[in-house]
């Protein structure tokens, strides 16, 4: 009579069955289990199955439906287990459509669950009437290829065991605790030892080359040795080396949690040395004090980033305002933005180089060059300020301003304006952006039979709220910029 067991004993019992998770062959693709039908119904579970230990029907009920009802439930998220060769039994467990080690990582995993003793006999490869620890055992023998030499089929070569991990080749599991020889970690580097066979590492130490780095590890980096301290041959141990240039050795990353590869890991703006050593931030969260303003954003704004109130007003950082900038001083143009947020930080100040925007008309009226401003988030205000070129302009506080594109009328429209005469450069406010020059006032109006706005009297600038825009008639306005 097989022995039922309670969810708080399989932990246990599936330690004997197996060690961990499978690593993967370099062509054999991972897939990594989420919510599982077994999650999603519990009742009694079982260390195997067979006719007698089936979950009750109320727990299968709860199950996640299937596509037809000749097939097993899903184990794996909400693929459907198929049968590769058509015998009859489900050797693609995890439904990717590839019957590899991955598949027997899955049926451990999940040999306790009720999705598994539903369907137990889909995954009796052995024949034995029933569903344990063996079929798992069965399943990474035939989705492996089995060494020359290796009597009792645990993956590891006889000659291996007697001269490396003193296991006994004739007994699968010598030591007889449930977890069979080649799927051991006796040094817990998450390496099962017939894939420590494979790399050619110490299976009874968890870092064979002593460059600080665990076989496990290294076995997942690129370009690493786990059998080499110094694969590059540089001079600097794989573990003291900095690969992505952040400040951090590969060995401080791996204690960290951070990517060796990434420098950046989080991506706030801040690399992943400078957080840990001098800032004390969290590598691993863009927004460590959670006020809703990345890392990098506080840093660039000078607020705290491990405080959410960093002036301690009631506000978080991230609903404040703030007055930042963008230029480019190729097209003369400099922003301040006012928001919420480095909102200067995600502007982008481009050429226009749309062909509508570059006609004989436009070179006429226009004292600089056409730009085109973008912005990734909203912002309250924005101060426009652009360089004009004087030639040719001969009153430049009275006959210049900023003119944007109007996409319903199909021309441009002047803006509230200051010239700086002495700085050669001409300021509007908008709240939104869109192409944006300095125009010749007259030549503006001349051109489209427009009337000229009203010119200030006591300073520089225009003011364009007096333009009668009904006045403005250019017989084709969109095609006539």
């Amino acid at each position: 009579m097989l022995l039922v067991l309670t969810v708080g004993l399989i932990f246990g019992v599936m330690a004997g069955i197996w060690a961990g998770p499978l690593e993967t062959a370099e062509n054999e693709s991972a897939q990594t289990p989420t919510s599982t039908a077994g999650d999603q119904a519990t009742g009694e579970i079982s260390a195997s199955w067979n006719e007698s230990t089936e979950p009750s029907a109320s727990a299968i009920e709860q199950l996640a439906p299937r596509e037809d009802d000749s097939q097993p439930y899903p184990l794996v998220g909400g693929h459907q287990p198929t049968d590769p060769d058509g015998d009859g039994l489900y050797e693609d467990v995890n439904g990717d459509g590839a019957f590899n080690t991955v598949d027997a990582n899955a049926l451990s995993r999940h040999l306790g669950t009720t999705a598994a003793g539903a369907n137990w006999s889909a995954y009796d490869y052995t024949g034995d009437k029933r569903t344990d620890g063996e079929d798992v055992q069965w399943l990474l023998a035939a989705t492996r290829s089995t060494p020359s030499n290796d009597t009792d089929g645990d993956g590891l070569p006889d000659a291996y065991e007697r001269n490396v991990t003193d296991t006994d080749p004739d007994i699968a599991d010598s030591d007889g605790d449930g977890v069979i020889d080649g799927t051991e970690d006796w040094d817990n580097d998450t390496l099962p030892a017939y894939r420590e066979y494979r790399l050619d590492t110490d299976p009874r130490s968890n870092d064979t080359d002593g460059d600080r780095l665990s076989d496990g590890i290294e076995s997942r980096l690129p370009s690493v040795d786990p059998t080499d301290p110094d694969t590059d041959g540089d001079g600097v141990q794989d573990g003291a080396a900095d690969p992505d240039n952040d400040s951090l050795s590969t060995y401080n990353e791996t204690v960290a949690g951070t990517l060796s590869t990434n420098p950046d890991t989080d991506g706030d703006g801040l690399l992943d040395g400078t957080e840990v050593h001098q800032l004390g931030t969290d590598p691993l969260t863009a927004d460590t004090d959670s006020d809703g303003l990345p890392d990098g954003e506080e840093v660039r704004l000078e607020t705290d980033p491990l405080v959410a109130d960093s002036n301690d007003n009631g506000v978080i950082d991230g609903q404040e305002s703030y007055t930042t900038t963008a230029t480019n001083e190729t097209l003369g143009v400099t922003l301040s933005l006012t928001g919420n947020g480095d909102i200067g930080n995600e502007t982008t100040i481009a050429p226009q180089d749309e062909p509508r925007f570059n006609t004989s008309r436009v070179t006429y009226m226009s004292a600089s060059p056409v730009v085109e401003l973008t912005s990734e988030r909203d912002f309250s205000s924005a101060n426009v300020t652009l360089a004009y070129n004087e030639t040719g302009v001969q009153n430049e506080s009275q006959d210049l301003a900023v003119f944007t594109y109007d996409p319903e009328m199909g021309i441009f429209v002047p803006l509230n304006s200051t010239v700086d005469a002495a700085n050669n450069t001409v300021t509007a406010k908008t709240t939104h952006f869109s192409t944006f020059a300095v125009y010749d006032l007259t030549n503006w109006a001349a051109t489209y039979n427009a009337t000229e706005p009203a010119r200030q009297t006591h300073g520089g600038g225009v003011q364009p709220n007096t333009v009668n825009h009904n006045a403005v008639s250019p017989k084709h306005p969109r095609q006539s910029l």
